[in-house]
């Protein structure tokens, strides 16, 4: 290269360095008053046009620059001339990236999408490029495009730390976690010290919706007892409240049972932005509305146009009170429904039984191991029942199942009470403690009632075990055993006494 138009394109790339464009164009403009064909000279030319407000003009010149770079690299062959193509095709790969942003710019999407096509279609594309046209169609909203482009370089850079992350960000920007997580989990693997990474993974995590969710949407009989109790509560004309909607299933039901409109509530932004989605897939989104808010912030006039004929809501966990169903029932009650509303479920009915069990009794309390006293480990028992699937553990019954609490919420009820108990031992044995399930009465007939029973098959639902905390006392055969029940808001309690 010519000494003199070295220093002159130096000068002039310092210059676009120091944001001095003004200075910039100056020089370019003397380059290529000299050598119009001097490509440096009209890259430095563009890029200070794009500076200087003139983004168009600049983006085709960095564009034309580019084509014949690349025209000029083509032409060359051989062995003594594949170096030299080398620089040529990054060069105008570059370029027209160059071009893609000001496009950008300069509010022309279609445009720097097409260069940005175009630029990793240039010889071997190295990730460094690859990087920058994902970033651009992100920045573009493309995101699919974006994942697209990502996605094909694992190829040849599943290595690369650098690539994971940026697939883990594109899959965030789809709202596509589990995947997101994968593509963090591999930076972490290959950047072990990356904490922000690390970071990224647990709250994604902690965001991730509960596996819950799909045995029960897949729950046959669940569906079924909603379904026929739904249909058979919902008179045309009807304004519906579905609770914790999730997926919307319950909504969906009273939608096409002939509710005039269904207001679907689900906190969880995921979870409502999917509900959104499935309502307008089953083409009944004219019909349900979903509300990404808990219903206790909810108010008519804002969130609703009146207060509403019908609540249906399925928002039990193991213990029927751990998700607030008292309370929320009541505040709709209170002030979303109207006076004599129906409620799908009109009522619950709670059940226990003591039992003896080895297996039930390892899940909550430790005397010894390998002859160590861990006895003080005790201490730190979680005081809420255990969720469990009583068909998978050996227990023996002790009593007959005995009815713990009831509740209308049809009807006023209070968020605490209790109830002394007693049932007639009729297997002698060590009260481990009281494992309880509870029906869901779905219409005031009971024709239709869903029971989380360990005897029922088929369904998700699983029950609860509340360990006897004191003592194990041993029961004899024909006497009477006394307990209570109590319940606060949300936490169902079992006591022998």
């Amino acid at each position: 290269m010519d000494p003199k138009l070295r220093e002159q394109l130096i000068g002039a790339y310092a210059a676009l360095e120091a944001k001095e464009y003004n200075e910039a164009l100056s020089s370019a403009i003397e380059i290529l008053e000299e050598r119009p064909h001097e490509l440096n000279g009209a890259r430095v030319m563009g890029k200070a046009f794009v500076e200087l407000g003139e983004v168009a003009r600049g983006a085709a010149l960095l564009a034309q620059a580019a084509a014949r770079s690349l025209s000029v690299a083509a032409s060359h062959d051989g062995a003594q001339g594949g170096a030299q193509r080398a620089e040529g095709l990054e060069w105008g790969a570059s370029c027209l990236m160059e071009a893609a942003e000001a496009y950008v710019k300069g509010g022309d999407p279609l445009a720097a999408a097409q260069l940005a096509t175009r630029v990793l279609q240039i010889g071997e594309a190295p990730l460094s490029r690859i990087l920058r046209v994902g970033e651009l169609l992100s920045g573009l909203e493309r995101h699919r495009e974006a994942l697209s482009v990502l996605t094909r370089a694992l190829k040849d850079f599943s290595a690369e730390a650098r690539l994971h992350r940026a697939l883990g960000e594109s899959y965030e920007r789809l709202g596509e976690r589990g995947q997101a997580i994968n593509a963090y989990s591999a930076v972490c693997a290959l950047e072990p010290d990356d904490n922000e990474v690390v970071a990224r993974v647990q709250r994604l995590l902690n965001q991730t919706v509960p596996t819950w969710h799909f045995p029960m949407m897949n729950d046959a009989p669940r569906n079924q007892a909603f379904r026929a109790a739904i249909e058979a509560r919902v008179s045309p004309g009807m304004k519906v409240l579905d609770i914790g909607c999730g997926a919307g299933l319950l909504s969906l039901i009273a939608a096409r049972a002939g509710a005039e409109a269904v207001y679907a509530c689900e906190s969880e932004p995921k979870v409502s932005e999917v509900a959104v989605e499935i309502m307008g897939r089953n083409e009944l989104d004219d019909v349900v509305r979903v509300i990404p808010k808990r219903s206790t912030s909810m108010r008519v006039g804002v969130d609703l146009p009146e207060r509403l004929d019908m609540l249906v809501c399925e928002i039990f966990d193991v213990s029927l009170l751990g998700e607030d169903a008292l309370n929320t029932i009541s505040d709709a009650k209170r002030r979303l429904l109207k006076r004599g509303a129906q409620i799908v479920p009109c009522g619950a009915r709670v059940w226990c039984q003591l039992v003896e069990s080895d297996e039930l009794r390892a899940r909550y309390h430790v005397d010894e191991a390998e002859g160590f006293d861990l006895s003080p480990f005790n201490r730190l028992r979680d005081p809420r029942v255990l969720q469990l699937d009583l068909k998978r553990f050996k227990f023996r019954a002790l009593t007959e199942p005995c009815l713990a609490v009831s509740f209308d919420f049809e009807e006023d009820f209070s968020m605490m009470g209790e109830a002394l108990l007693s049932a007639e031992v009729i297997e002698s044995g060590r009260a481990d403690g009281f494992i309880f399930w509870y029906e869901l009465i779905l219409d005031h007939e009971e024709a239709f009632t869903l029971s989380t029973s360990p005897h029922v098959e088929g369904t998700h639902w699983m029950q609860g075990f509340a360990p006897c905390y004191r003592e194990q006392r041993q029961l004899n055969a024909g006497e009477q055993s006394h307990f209570n029940c109590s319940y606060r808001r949300f936490l169902l309690s079992f006591e022998q006494l």
